[in-house]
């Protein structure tokens, strides 16, 4: 996280939250200023590239313009799942369980 509130010039003040894991990165900012200042010093030191967030750790997020809410939709990684394990239209479990 970069804390720049109490930054004296008013332009670069603000929060910069950004998530990484392995290759994939969500950042989440309130100054799009501070963010394209932040950016060219990371793609200095990084290969990156930037686009409008789809998917993170497999969760498609989807983002409501006109309410601001995000939400995140596990579905697609889910059915990845269950098609790697042959469980598609499985709809009982393989093995029953004994009662205690």
């Amino acid at each position: 996280m970069l804390d720049n509130r109490n930054v004296n010039e008013e332009s670069m003040q603000g929060i910069i939250l950004m998530n990484l894991y392995s290759d994939d990165g969500l950042a989440s900012i309130d100054n799009s200023a501070l963010w394209d200042k932040f950016m060219l010093d990371f793609k200095k030191a990084f290969d990156v590239v930037e686009k409008d967030p789809d998917y993170f750790l497999g969760c498609a997020i989807e983002w409501d313009q006109e309410t601001g809410v995000i939400k995140l939709d596990a579905s697609k990684y889910l059915r990845e799942v269950i098609s790697k394990f042959d469980m598609v239209g499985l709809t009982q479990p393989l093995y029953q369980l004994q009662q205690a």
